[in-house]
């Protein structure tokens, strides 16, 4: 994501400096500036704050905190850290978007075993059971069947924060890419669909193959979420749609995001350039 940013950014005239761990940075390799150190280094976030007018990012997980100190000593930091710490925590998203007023799919908190037997009865004998931090492309999500999975999920997980969600039967899995700016303006790209397959994203379908109920109700839906998101940048917000052209959140990223890498060559500013301007 980083290097697809740099391209984005090179032409529009401005200097790029990423921090990578890596010794193989790919946006290095198209002109970026590498300071070498991890995204949980304070020291390394710090030097990269003072090499930067602004600063953004193109992955969530990272030293919030340390960015949140960044941005309050008066460099401009997007999309707002606070928006990315309360994202990098599944559990504390879903409840951000329920309090927003925003549909999503029946959750509870997971402390113990017994909970998670009072879930899953609860959640009709099916459910998935997530880590509140660090998941993603089906990483920490566990699909629970039956009371025997569960203790060896719940073994697997030891003592990380665990959440719960009900198992929804959704027809197809859906995407918006939102670009919004400093004041707050948000411009919305097509409703797309998405194929995976082991829970990575396979296949992009633009525009999505949906009624128009149903797109109606995606944007809607992405419209209300991007309200309540503090921060300029892109975001893309996941949905589930089930019967009847319902929709329901799946859950945000805060950054550019693979269900929107066919506006590179599909539209008039790809998800990249728009991130940048």
């Amino acid at each position: 994501m980083g290097r697809m940013l740099t391209l984005a950014a090179k032409p529009l005239g401005f200097d790029v400096v990423v921090l990578d761990p890596g010794k193989d940075c790919p946006a290095s390799q198209v002109g970026a500036h590498q300071i070498v150190g991890g995204l949980y280094d304070k020291k390394a976030l710090r030097q990269l704050a003072k090499a930067c007018d602004f600063v953004t990012v193109e992955i969530e997980h990272f030293d919030t905190d340390t960015l949140q100190k960044i941005a309050q000593a008066g460099k401009p930091v997007h999309p707002a850290p606070a928006t990315v710490a309360m994202i990098q925590d599944k559990f504390l998203q879903k409840e951000f978007l329920t309090k927003a007023g925003v549909a999503v799919a029946p959750y509870v908190p997971i402390k113990d075993l017994g909970a998670g037997f009072v879930a899953l009865d609860d959640f009709g004998g099916k459910m998935i059971l997530k880590t509140r931090h660090g998941a993603y492309d089906g990483r920490g999500n566990f699909v629970i069947r039956d009371t025997r999975q569960l203790r060896k999920v719940m073994q697997k997980f030891g003592n990380d924060e665990l959440y719960a969600e009900k198992l929804m039967p959704f027809k197809k899995e859906l995407s918006v890419i939102v670009a919004k700016d400093t004041r707050g303006k948000s411009k919305f790209y097509p409703v797309v669909e998405l194929i995976h397959q082991r829970s990575i994203c396979l296949e992009t379908l633009a525009p999505a193959s949906i009624s128009q109920k149903a797109h109606k109700n995606a944007l809607k839906l992405a419209k209300r979420v991007a309200k309540h998101l503090k921060g300029a940048g892109v975001f893309a917000i996941e949905m589930f749609l089930l019967k009847d052209d319902v929709v329901l959140v799946n859950e945000i990223a805060p950054r550019v995001h693979n269900s929107g890498h066919y506006t590179i060559e599909g539209c008039v500013t790809s998800q990249f350039e728009q991130h940048i301007r």
